[in-house]
């Protein structure tokens, strides 16, 4: 009786410890650009993925406090989290934070001012940086990095570096006067 508590000792020992590997993983948003960013995430179950009609959801990232924020936690593999989503996509919206300062929210509708917009899918997470063993960990840079060059962003990965390398020369300008 007494090698029967102890086997069930260490197979519940040995059940708890390979459970405790798998954590609950974050999605963040990180930015290395010269100015502030604004984001919006798109969790409509339908498959519009264009700018929302009110912009009450939309987060700035201030660079002058932080270059990297929590968005939210994952509990499941990026694969599975992503099913939830239109088209099995998970949607964020990047805005420079003076043009939604400057315009109204529907003139940057119309004339879709943005950044980007990533549309990350089952199989984009390798992608981006800070993914963990269980595909839960996901930074989502902005501007994206050359591993994102074929993740799946509006306006392409090349237009978009060209434009941010563009607001770059103009602000060195700016603070060169």
């Amino acid at each position: 009786m007494k090698n029967y508590y102890y086997c069930c000792l260490v197979f519940m020992l040995t059940l708890l410890n390979s459970c405790k590997d798998y954590d609950s993983g974050y999605l963040y948003l990180e930015c290395d650009a010269p100015h502030n960013i604004s984001y919006i995430i798109i969790e409509r179950k339908n498959s519009d993925k264009s700018i929302p009609e009110t912009n009450e959801d939309i987060k700035t990232i201030h660079i002058d406090r932080v270059r990297k924020t929590y968005i939210r936690t994952i509990y499941t593999p990026w694969p599975k989290y992503v099913k939830d989503f239109p088209d099995d996509t998970f949607t964020i919206l990047i805005f420079h934070t003076d043009t939604v300062s400057h315009y109204t929210w529907n003139q940057i509708r119309q004339q879709n001012k943005l950044l980007v917009r990533y549309d990350i899918g089952a199989d984009d997470y390798n992608k981006f940086p800070g993914t963990n063993k269980y595909k839960t960990n996901i930074t989502i840079p902005y501007p994206p990095i050359p591993s994102m060059s074929s993740a799946h962003m509006c306006p392409p990965y090349e237009e978009v570096m060209a434009q941010y390398e563009e607001d770059c020369r103009k602000i060195a300008e700016r603070e060169g006067e």
